[in-house]
């Protein structure tokens, strides 16, 4: 499931909704579903240096009339405090993965959770190698210093799980058209060209 944005930054918590919902909706209709959460994973994007900012006190208790000596004090005071607002608004870890892992674990399911720590802010529309480059060394750091115990122990509980057996019904789940027979008509289909050929 992909970020919401401002609206699910992390998006494990409205998974489990969501799974939790489906599962008594389908009760409720007589279907007994006894599906588990069997793991939840949570992979990030990286999580930006932190860079220091001044203090946001703002204070108009005197009025207006008590901060017009002090206009550059008040401008800088707001801008912390947008800046402070916007990261709280668009951030996907903290908070949202502590609930998340608190929500996991409450349900006996383990949660793993990866995400960089970057040396530098890297933009989703960064194209430069140099950047790119940057990046993926922090990954590897990470890797090799910080999860390679979590990662052991998340591929020990996959490899312990049960297998299912039965095919996935994707395509009737959702309704799609059966691409193979369709793949397989056109692959039998003859062009104009073919048979002037023959």
């Amino acid at each position: 499931m992909a970020d919401g944005a401002i609206f699910c930054n992390n998006p494990c918590i409205m998974v489990m909704t969501e799974f939790q919902k489906l599962k008594k909706i389908e009760n409720y209709r007589g279907k007994n579903n006894t599906d588990e959460i069997g793991c939840v994973i949570s992979i990030g994007t990286g999580i930006e240096p932190s860079s220091p900012i001044n203090g946001i006190d703002i204070n108009l208790t005197p009025g207006i009339t008590g901060i017009t000596g002090n206009w550059k004090e008040v401008f800088a005071n707001a801008k912390n405090l947008i800046t402070v607002f916007l990261y709280q608004c668009t951030s996907s870890h903290n908070v949202h993965v502590g609930q998340s892992r608190e929500w996991a674990h409450s349900m006996q399911v383990p949660f793993f959770r990866f995400s960089p720590h970057l040396a530098a802010p890297f933009e989703l529309d960064n194209c430069k190698i140099e950047d790119i480059t940057n990046a993926m060394f922090d990954n590897e750091v990470y890797i090799r210093t910080q999860i390679n115990q979590q990662i052991s122990d998340l591929c020990r509980l996959l490899k312990s799980m049960p297998r299912n057996s039965e095919p996935c019904q994707y395509r009737k789940i959702t309704g799609w058209p059966n691409t193979t027979s369709e793949t397989t008509t056109a692959k039998t289909a003859e062009s104009p060209d073919q048979k002037n050929a023959k």
